[in-house]
């Protein structure tokens, strides 16, 4: 699954043979697409996994699995942490996350999708483990509702991918750590990769809580994931860096390669808030990536784009000429094999209205399926002395009390409940068949 030019603005298309478009202008067509089908998810009561799941966020990761006997799709999806809020800051340069309910644990659901009817979970796969950070530096404290600090939790995971192997078992991307995890496909521990070991020189570089988004495991079984959005090197570069890190991991070797996949960053407001929502692999070189962000004008942009990574340079070792990071500046001439990308679906042109797009599974050449993170149908309201909304506070730990920016005087917040955010599955079928041979 898993660069001299890396703005990858082509004029011709990468591959050929693709029975898609390749002329960009028209890769986003709405012709290209034959059906979209929408579905809300079922959960039921009798599946429970937790106190607060009126409205569960099962969509922070999607993988097909096949079909049944009559024809029904079934997928993998999986939680994350559970129903938090982390804008909050500390002192001593530490992060504060609020965990509405701390006893939570992330789970895996089995989704059936009856095509033209509903589709619903048929059962769940428990973790065993909380959704509570483990002790890392730099460090995220867990908070009650009543701002009290929660005990850290050594297993604790916070899920963000998933997808299968060729013997059945789960990977998923642990975004505290940021790790890959393998479990059994009854949940159990399997290993634990700690990509610290790794990466070293790119993971410290990291934004905080943009660990991993997005998993997938290749036909030949190697583990392809990106970091999840630009690194920011000495909190200098969020407005230079002009790609997003991808990462291939061979598990016989246990070595790795790093691409740069590059995005068209002057449409975005901000760069830094550029995500990789999720990746599927179509085949061993060839991928599809959810790009995300708000747009320069306001609006939410939500893209799958066609990537391959065959002859790609491997930027492991590359570096400026005066040895800095690539994210120090423009890095047109200094790839010598971009990773090759192109639009295939701009998701807002087709309904999309959900802002979290974060889980995409390949299902063959014609069809594809999309899930959102509902973040458990949550939403904090924190409002300050003069009832204006606030997206950033301070916390005073002795007090127990919020501030903004430490100034400002306290401030209120409430959870609310919406049971209108539900998740939704998409199963989207293309016109024509995506041929990357």
């Amino acid at each position: 699954m898993l660069k001299h030019l890396i703005i990858c603005i082509f004029s011709i298309c990468f591959l050929d043979s693709f029975a898609l478009s390749c002329d960009k202008h028209k890769a986003a067509d709405s012709s290209l697409v034959e059906d979209v089908e929408k579905y809300k998810i079922d959960f039921p009561k009798n599946l429970a996994m937790g106190s607060v799941l009126s409205n569960p966020g099962i969509g922070s990761g999607l993988t097909y699995k096949g079909k049944d006997k009559y024809g029904n799709f079934l997928f993998y999806s999986v939680t994350d942490r559970g129903v938090n809020f982390n804008d909050a800051k500390l002192s001593g340069n530490r992060e504060g996350a609020v965990f509405l309910n701390p006893k939570f644990k992330p789970f895996i659901s089995e989704i059936k999708l009856t095509p033209g009817k509903r589709a619903e979970i048929i059962s769940v796969i428990d973790l065993g483990r909380t959704g509570l950070p483990p002790h890392l530096t730099p460090m995220i404290i867990p908070l009650s509702s009543n701002l009290d600090i929660l005990e850290f939790d050594p297993n604790g995971i916070d899920s963000e991918a998933i997808d299968l192997d060729k013997n059945g078992n789960f990977w998923i991307a642990d975004e505290y750590r940021p790790a890959l995890l393998q479990f059994s496909p009854k949940g159990k521990m399997l290993q634990q990769i700690d990509l610290n070991n790794y990466l070293p020189e790119v993971l410290k570089h990291k934004m905080s809580n943009r660990g991993i988004e997005s998993l997938v495991v290749t036909p030949s079984g190697k583990l392809v994931f990106t970091i999840e959005s630009i690194l920011d090197i000495d909190s200098k570069t969020h407005k230079t860096a002009e790609f997003i890190r991808v990462v291939e991991y061979d598990l016989a070797t246990q070595k790795s390669k790093i691409f740069a996949y590059s995005f068209d960053f002057e449409k975005y407001a901000d760069r830094a808030n550029v995500k990789i929502g999720d990746i599927a692999a179509i085949d061993d070189n060839n991928f599809l990536f959810i790009e995300q962000g708000k747009s320069s004008s306001g609006e939410f942009i939500n893209d799958i784009y066609i990537i391959n990574t065959e002859d790609a340079t491997d930027i492991t070792s590359l570096r400026h000429s005066d040895d800095g990071h690539l994210e120090f500046g423009p890095v047109s001439g200094l790839i010598e094999f971009p990773l090759k990308k192109r639009k295939l679906l701009s998701m807002r042109d087709h309904g999309w209205t959900h802002e979290k797009l974060e889980g995409l599974a390949f299902i063959d050449n014609k069809t594809i399926a999309l899930i959102n993170d509902n973040d458990f149908g949550f939403e904090a309201e924190i409002m300050g002395e003069k009832g204006a909304m606030i997206k950033t506070f301070d916390i005073d730990l002795e007090k127990k009390t919020l501030f903004k920016n430490g100034k400002g005087g306290k401030v209120d917040i409430k959870m609310h409940d919406n049971p209108e955010t539900k998740t939704e599955i998409w199963l989207i079928k293309l016109k024509n068949p995506i041929n990357c041979k």
